[in-house]
């Protein structure tokens, strides 16, 4: 994924628990940018993101990286009006 502009790109991505799992949000840009979760539906994820604290930086050409271990949608945003979407399925079996 990577954060620049006014988007992430790709806006939503599908990953499978122990197969692609680990995402890595890349900075390219020349500005900082932001992610935080939108909920607490993961809350690993959550609070890796800066939980209630707000959001965490992604500094120019820099990353963060984060491995869901749950199912679900789980919607993130950055500022001012990036928005994002990880699917996180099962693997399967």
């Amino acid at each position: 994924m990577e954060a620049s502009g006014k988007s992430f790109e790709p806006e939503t991505i599908k990953v499978m628990i122990g197969v692609n799992n680990t995402v890595r949000w890349i900075n390219p840009d020349y500005i900082a940018h932001w992610i935080g979760a939108d909920d607490q539906s993961d809350p690993e994820f959550y609070n890796a993101t800066g939980g209630e604290q707000g959001s965490k930086l992604i500094a120019p050409g820099d990353f963060f990286e984060y491995t869901f271990t749950r199912a679900g949608e789980f919607g993130y945003h950055g500022k001012p009006s990036m928005r994002g979407t990880v699917i996180v399925v099962e693997s399967e079996k």
